[in-house]
């Protein structure tokens, strides 16, 4: 009588964990789509969000990354088209490498980066970039990437702070000049 009771808890237990699993599994997908459908975002950004900011497990979110419509690429060019926005409606002076690396140290793959920058064109860029002749920009692309991914984390957003401050020390100079 006591096995059985025990069998019928345990049973009992493990439907409700199973149920319990599955829910933060669907909460875990509801969350991912709406922040895709909201923000253009990486896949490496989204992960994290979902771990850090909403304490999803690791399985929830691999489940959740199944289960929503996302193109990372579009998402990619999306996040370029509103960098290249910024630069347009705010004054900020920002080229292809400075949307480049933004991109990168956002968690985008090399391959969503080119598929991003293959399709804009960035508002007052001033780079020696010729957007007519892809094999340069290619190899421009190549050779950043590579160097980007030797550097570690920290290298990275090191680097990004201090394009980020002589960008910034860069739009004073420009808004003091006017």
């Amino acid at each position: 009588m006591l096995k059985k009771m025990l069998i019928g808890l345990l049973s009992g237990l493990l439907v409700i964990g199973l149920v319990g699993c599955s829910s933060n599994k669907q909460k875990c997908t509801e969350r991912a789509q709406r922040i895709v459908d909201k923000t253009a975002v990486s896949e490496l950004t989204l992960k994290t969000d979902l771990e850090v900011n909403y304490k999803f497990s690791k399985k929830e979110i691999e489940y959740a990354l199944k289960n929503i419509e996302v193109d990372f690429n579009r998402e990619c060019l999306e996040a370029a088209n509103l960098l290249n926005e910024a630069n347009e409606d705010d004054n900020v002076i920002m080229n292809k490498r400075l949307i480049e690396t933004t991109l990168l140290s956002t968690g985008f793959t090399d391959e969503q980066v080119v598929y991003a920058m293959d399709r804009i064109i960035v508002y007052g860029d001033t780079t020696e970039y010729n957007a007519g002749d892809d094999s340069d920009w290619n190899e421009i692309i190549k050779e950043e990437m590579e160097r980007w991914n030797d550097l570690s984390h920290e290298e990275r957003m090191r680097e990004m702070e201090e394009e980020i401050k002589a960008n910034e020390e860069f739009n004073k100079k420009l808004e003091e000049s006017f």
